[in-house]
């Protein structure tokens, strides 16, 4: 299969930074072949952050919260997934 950069983007900054520390940095941590991946694991990296994770293999994911525009703009990704969607604001800032 391809690797593929990702995007998923939670309703707000807050939820996507509690989503990150609490789901993704422990899948990561549990997954034998995820954790093999992420050699930056459990220190200060600039491929591990509250936004960003990027693998040993060049792959991105990144969890953005959906409210500001600016979060939009500017992302090569080839996957984008919207969680909790009904709560995300009908309008987003300019």
């Amino acid at each position: 299969h391809k690797s593929r950069n990702s995007l998923l983007f939670q309703p707000t900054d807050s939820a996507a930074e509690d989503f990150m520390k609490s789901h993704v940095e422990t899948t990561i941590r549990d997954v034998p072949c995820l954790k093999d991946l992420s050699p930056w694991l459990g220190r200060k990296h600039r491929d591990n952050t509250l936004t960003l994770k990027r693998f040993s293999s060049g792959v991105g994911f990144w969890c953005l919260g959906g409210a500001a525009a600016k979060n939009y703009r500017e992302k090569s990704v080839d996957v984008v997934c919207y969680d909790e969607l009904s709560s995300f604001e009908p309008d987003v800032e300019k």
